[in-house]
């Protein structure tokens, strides 16, 4: 049997986005937090580190994480829900507001050791 919420290495930080009933898990070593946004931005063709806190890198980043979650891509969903709680236009709700996405509910926490 498989621990279905193992406990958080000390250091690391655990991003979770919870969307419909799929979960998505992914722990960084706390002080790689920065880099993992970096490595995120990086893989796509368009420059999201200059839509950091606007609007537009809000709807890309959001649009990249649908995708990836219809394709079972954990570390890339996890890495658009750390950027949006870092770099969301939306400060009162870190790009997180109560919508829908692929017709459920979207929940995304970051918990660290």
């Amino acid at each position: 049997m498989t621990d279905d919420n193992p406990p958080i290495p000390t250091g690391w930080t655990r991003i979770s986005v919870q969307i419909g009933e799929m979960l998505f898990r992914l722990d960084v070593p706390s002080f790689r937090l920065d880099d993992c946004v970096f490595d995120f931005e990086a893989n796509f063709n368009m420059p999201l580190h200059e839509c950091r806190n606007t609007p537009s890198g809000d709807l890309a980043v959001k649009d990249i994480a649908r995708q990836a979650s219809r394709l079972g891509y954990n570390v890339t969903v996890c890495q658009a829900a750390l950027w949006l709680l870092q770099h969301s236009a939306d400060t009162t709700t870190a790009g997180f507001s109560p919508e829908k996405a692929m017709s459920c509910w979207v929940v995304a926490t970051v918990s660290r050791s």
